[in-house]
């Protein structure tokens, strides 16, 4: 999460320099008369997902019992794995902006683009007395597994990189304060619908993931009303409504499937983190 807080600190500090405009010439006075305006973004974005447990892997609908001197299913359904997300990496959003005034404190914005990420997911082992399902013991995303200790977990013994290129279609309301000379505050809220692209129906990865995803969103920004152009910081924060947990393969010694990594999951929503720069 480094590139998170160093990209936010670099936005703090632009936008510093653009509060010394307040006491300037205001810019665009008549920006606010326009019904619709058109423009672009470019931004940074973080993605993650949350995690939630089975009491048991047996406890899994699809869970298929280990016979004994079976070697299709070669495992023990005791173990307790918990998936995480061990290493994010900043990725790239591009889009285009679509935005109709509705109030003067107002607007609902569509804003249809593209975002690139990868996050990767590691599995641990932990000792079997870990109940992974009590309260606060899964925290999800990045970090330990809350309520272990660093002794509790005893191995990752696999891991792999969980890329998603998204088609965003984000709906969001911006509430805007009164604009001082050139500098305006808002937040915004709203929901976005995500088709990720690299999705696969096949068992390459050991978790398969769905390809639609619903989020609910918020987030903090500024406006900045230069000469030309007007200049938009903001961050924001997406939460999936949905687990994007796809189907769980039938073991065979074809498709090389470990059904260990794959029973304990009950959900898995995805989480994203963006940083956005707009010019209207």
């Amino acid at each position: 999460m480094k590139g998170l807080f160093l990209a936010i600190l670099i936005s703090l500090g632009f936008s510093l320099n653009l509060i010394a405009q307040w006491k300037e010439v205001p810019n665009l006075t008549t920006y606010g008369k326009r019904r619709i305006h058109f423009g672009f973004f470019l931004g940074t974005n973080f993605m993650d997902f949350g995690f939630s447990y089975y009491d048991k892997p047996s406890m899994n609908p699809n869970y298929v019992a280990r016979k004994p001197g079976d070697p299709t299913l070669n495992y023990d359904p005791n173990n307790y794995i918990a998936a995480e997300v061990s290493s994010i990496k900043p990725g790239f959003t591009v889009g285009i902006i679509t935005s109709l005034r509705l109030y003067s404190w107002l607007n609902v914005r569509f804003l249809p683009g593209m975002s690139f990420g990868e996050r990767m997911v590691s599995y641990p082992f932990y000792d079997k007395g870990l109940d992974l399902s009590a309260p606060g013991v899964v925290s999800g995303g990045t970090g330990a597994v809350g309520g272990a200790s660093s002794s509790s977990k005893i191995y990752t013994p696999y891991s792999y990189i969980a890329k998603s290129t998204y088609i965003d279609l984000p709906l969001l309301f911006k509430f805007k304060a009164q604009r001082a000379v050139n500098f305006r505050p808002y937040l915004v809220a709203g929901g976005s619908c995500r088709i990720d692209l690299e999705t696969r129906d096949d068992d390459a990865d050991m978790v398969k993931l769905k390809s639609l995803s619903y989020f609910a969103e918020v987030g903090i920004g500024f406006d900045s009303f230069l000469q030309f152009f007007k200049f938009s910081g903001e961050l924001r924060y997406g939460y999936g409504l949905n687990s994007v947990l796809g189907d769980i393969p039938s073991p065979s010694p074809e498709n090389d499937f470990d059904p260990q990594y794959m029973y304990p999951l009950k959900s898995l929503r995805p989480q994203i983190v963006s940083l956005i720069f707009y010019f209207e």
